[in-house]
């Protein structure tokens, strides 16, 4: 399995990073540096730093949302996320310590720290996810899902354009998420990359969120011995009923054929030196469809 975690991927993201080996399904820690954090109360001089992040169901980042410390040496102490919904604090935490994020027309969410791992050094990290007051939609299931690159993407093998695939979709349980807002959905009736056939759904009331970001495509077919065709994006959708039958949605990132001279490692790797054909289309016009079954 791919060492973790570079969504989420760009800012959000595909935490809990570099300190995990397995695939998560929240939106992981940021690698760039977090700003000072916007704080209420004595912030100490000495202990741990905290980096965070808040998002809601589908990982958007909530900026404006304030985190508490609610328990400790350093309870009362706040900061407030910026535009990319990060946010520091320094204290004398540990893993029993609660944070909780709160803003107006959401759903508070509390949490502790990501547990540190054996190789890990420096700031902890925590996420925070927001809900909505509206109830989830369900979307728990059994699906077809068809993958459609953009008609423009001439580069693509024609045969490959489009994908069909049996998806499984499952909640998963997670105390900083409200129940039945955080999926796992995974492919099945095809031959895939190893640790390549899954990705994440968010749910926030009728809005539905997939997130195929993971350091590149979270979703890689082998159609033939050494060629693969991967999808390294996000698609969303406003449902308009509480329960999924069909859901249509434009798919925006990337559909990479890659054709290699021996058999792909352990991860996703289509360098030019590697490789004897590759093609990869960047638009906002794939798309997504899933279909109950």
């Amino acid at each position: 399995m791919r060492a973790v975690y570079g969504v989420v991927l760009l800012v959000l993201a595909q935490g809990m990073a570099a300190c995990n080996s397995s695939r998560s399904s929240i939106p992981i820690a940021p690698t760039q540096a977090v700003p000072e954090p916007v704080s209420q109360g004595a912030v100490p001089s000495t202990g741990i730093w905290v980096n965070g992040n808040v998002y809601d169901g589908v990982f958007r980042p909530v900026a404006g949302a304030v985190v508490e410390v609610l328990d400790g040496p350093q309870a009362g102490l706040s900061a407030t996320a910026d535009a990319s919904g990060q946010f520091t604090l320094r204290g004398n935490f540990d893993d029993t310590t609660r944070f909780r994020a709160s803003k107006e027309g959401y759903v508070d969410s509390a949490g502790t720290l990501v547990p540190r791992c054996a190789t890990c050094s420096g700031a902890r990290y925590i996420y925070l996810v927001l809900g909505v007051p509206a109830p989830p939609v369900e979307i728990a299931g059994a699906y077809s899902l068809t993958l459609v690159a953009d008609s423009t993407c001439t580069d693509l093998p024609s045969e490959l354009r489009t994908r069909t695939y049996n998806a499984t979709i499952t909640p998963v349980s997670d105390s900083r998420v409200a129940p039945n807002t955080n999926f796992h959905a995974t492919v099945s009736g095809a031959q895939f990359l190893k640790d390549l056939e899954s990705f994440t759904i968010g749910v926030a009331g009728d809005l539905v969120a997939f997130d195929l970001r993971w350091e590149g495509p979270a979703v890689v077919e082998e159609v033939a011995p050494n060629t693969y065709i991967g999808f390294d994006g996000r698609a969303d959708a406003s449902v308009g009923t509480s329960r999924v039958s069909t859901l249509s949605a434009s798919f925006q990132g990337s559909v990479d054929y890659c054709a290699l001279k021996s058999p792909m490692g352990s991860y996703y790797d289509c360098q030019p030196g590697l490789a004897s054909a590759r093609a990869e289309c960047e638009s906002n016009n794939h798309q997504l469809i899933l279909t109950r079954r």
